[in-house]
């Protein structure tokens, strides 16, 4: 298999899964920005080859992350994410879902935080709309929940398999049996 457009570091990982059953962990939280990095990449590369497994792993492993280190995606890693995954992504919604989470709860919301992520709206202009879908969705969760953190709040909302690529009647990795 030749893959020229995909990072070295995620075809690494790849292989290291395939041979080890092992994906990228950050074990110490300041490595964060790298190990984000890595997983994303990991997790497209998955989905352009039509592994599901690898990318729930990806994902999971990379919402642990982000907890453990109290971090959500950044608008680099938002641009990476819809640049490179189609419409239905899962990780797309996770993006979607933990801005909306924070932006549910911040209170501190100034013009730079504003402007910062209004820079999207030029490289991914979709992402704005699945914010919409997602207020809209989970409005009443969204708006009763003032005094939960971001990704307090983000758990509320989802479930265990929630990002996940199975359908619910398929297996899931984290269970071995029907989620």
């Amino acid at each position: 298999m030749y893959l020229p457009d995909d990072e070295v570091r995620a075809v690494s990982a790849l292989v290291d899964f395939l041979y080890r059953g092992w994906i990228p962990k950050a074990i110490d939280t300041s490595r964060w920005p790298q190990i984000a990095h890595d997983l994303i990449a990991l997790y497209i590369l998955a989905e352009k080859i039509c592994m599901p497994e690898l990318m729930d792993r990806a994902m999971d492993e990379l919402s642990s992350t982000c907890c453990r280190s109290k971090t959500r995606l950044g608008d680099y890693y938002i641009s990476q994410i819809y640049q490179n995954t189609h419409e239905k992504s899962k990780i797309r919604a996770y993006c979607v879902s933990g801005f909306a989470c924070t932006m549910a709860v911040k209170n501190n919301i100034d013009d730079a935080w504003c402007d910062r992520y209004a820079q999207l709206s030029e490289t991914c202009p979709e992402f704005f709309v699945d914010i919409f879908r997602f207020q809209a969705k989970h409005f009443k969760t969204l708006a009763t929940s003032p005094y939960k953190k971001g990704l307090e709040l983000l758990a509320s909302i989802a479930g265990t398999c929630t990002f996940h690529t199975h359908e619910k009647d398929e297996d899931c990795y984290l269970k071995g049996s029907r989620d």
